[in-house]
């Protein structure tokens, strides 16, 4: 390519530090000496993890993983305040856990959901319906 001053630029010239191959060459360089590392670390890791875990009393639990989690959400989401939960009505937890439906909500973990004690409600009712009406 013609210069302004008419001289012809050949472009910056060609050394061993910017040459396709030699950059192609310290990458792999760089790679041949870290995956070892990495691989080392790795394997004390989980020989490490392996010892932890034999060494750690199993629980025996039918959830297992990110349900586990899931599941701990919801039940902190139902729980009483008292017990150290949210006390959120079943719509707001159908909606934090994505259920399309509140039915599917309830029969998934309405078995944490308190049971309210209607008995005092019921002995409340039956004496105002069965006592005496006072006429004045």
């Amino acid at each position: 390519m013609l210069k302004g001053n008419g001289c012809f630029d050949y472009g910056s010239p060609m050394t061993a530090q910017n040459h396709p191959v030699h950059s192609f060459h310290s990458k792999v360089r760089r790679v041949l000496f870290v995956a070892p590392a990495i691989i080392v670390l790795l394997f004390l890791v989980f020989t490490y993890a392996g010892r932890v875990a034999a060494s750690v009393p199993k629980i025996e639990s039918e959830i297992h993983g990110a349900y586990a989690l899931r599941h701990f959400f919801a039940s902190w989401c139902i729980n009483r305040r008292k017990d150290g939960g949210l006390e959120l009505p079943i719509k707001l937890v159908q909606e934090r856990l994505g259920h399309s439906t509140i039915v599917m909500t309830s029969d998934v973990y309405g078995h944490l959901f308190p049971s309210r004690d209607d008995e005092a409600e019921l002995a409340a009712a039956e004496r105002v319906l069965l006592s005496p009406m006072n006429s004045t």
